[in-house]
């Protein structure tokens, strides 16, 4: 666990096999051992396997939870009783506890390059450009939200680093270069995200949702205009979704940073 969150796990954990429950133990400190459970797994066949616990005592912080296993803490035999060796590991997403926030979804992804051709020429400059977009589900739980317009000083979604990144031939380089980049939202109003007396936002009621497509742009050329950009395979990232909670602090949603789920195909640019 990380994060200052109040959030705690509950004593017991359970393991199942779809609906079924195969165990169910106590939590010792950070691990939970399931024994002798005898689940057999058919010859050439795989099997998904479940851990499920619940967490208690939430607060508004948010409190950050991974779960993980490795080999050494796997036992298993073949159907002559013979011990066999493990190998691998897994570790799951890390998962963001709090008693009231933002649930938010990915709904779709994709991404364009113009590919208009590049100029070094004085005076004659000509530049690229590459357009992601993302169409995301934000839901409010637990209380009501504030969701900030691009004109809001905590908009949903920032054109700085903290908003989007850039991937150049799979590595992070955002940029790519100091390449100047905007991006361009609206948030749909009415019953669920009401203006109220906000100027730059609105406020979606607890239980409510709004679906918003943001578009991140950029440009073949460095910020100066004249720096062309390195050519590669282009990709872009979702990094986090701003809101602002019912007491009026400001939140910042990460658990979607480097994740390749929330991250464009690659297109060749500039």
């Amino acid at each position: 666990k990380t994060g200052s969150g109040a959030a705690t796990a509950s004593t017991s954990v359970s393991i199942f096999d779809g609906s079924t429950e195969l165990d169910s133990v106590s939590l010792s400190g950070p691990s939970a051992t399931f024994t002798d459970i005898d689940y057999v797994v058919p010859k050439d066949t795989t099997k998904t396997l479940t851990v499920k616990v619940d967490f208690r005592s939430a607060d508004g912080t948010v409190a950050n939870f991974v779960a993980s296993t490795t080999a050494a803490m796997v036992t298993a035999e073949n159907s002559a009783g013979d011990s066999l060796t493990e190998s691998g590991s897994a570790t799951g997403y890390q998962i963001g506890v709090r008693n009231a926030g933002a649930e938010i979804t990915l709904i779709s992804k994709s991404i364009t390059s113009n590919g208009v051709p590049q100029s070094s020429t004085a005076n004659t400059f000509s530049t690229s450009s590459l357009s992601a977009s993302f169409t995301v589900k934000i839901k409010a739980v637990g209380s009501s939200i504030d969701l900030g317009t691009v004109a809001s000083s905590a908009p949903v979604f920032a054109s700085s680093t903290t908003g989007f990144k850039v991937y150049v031939n799979g590595s992070s380089s955002h940029a790519a270069g100091g390449a100047a980049t905007t991006t361009s939202f609206s948030i749909p109003t009415g019953a669920g995200c009401t203006t109220g007396s906000l100027t730059n936002g609105c406020t979606l009621a607890d239980g409510s949702e709004v679906t918003v497509t943001a578009t991140y742009q950029m440009f073949g050329r460095a910020a100066n205009g004249t720096t062309m950009v390195p050519a590669g395979l282009y990709a872009v990232g979702i990094e986090a979704v701003q809101w602002t909670n019912s007491s009026g602090a400001a939140q910042s949603t990460t658990f979607m940073a480097a994740e390749t789920d929330w991250r464009t195909a690659e297109v060749s640019f500039p």
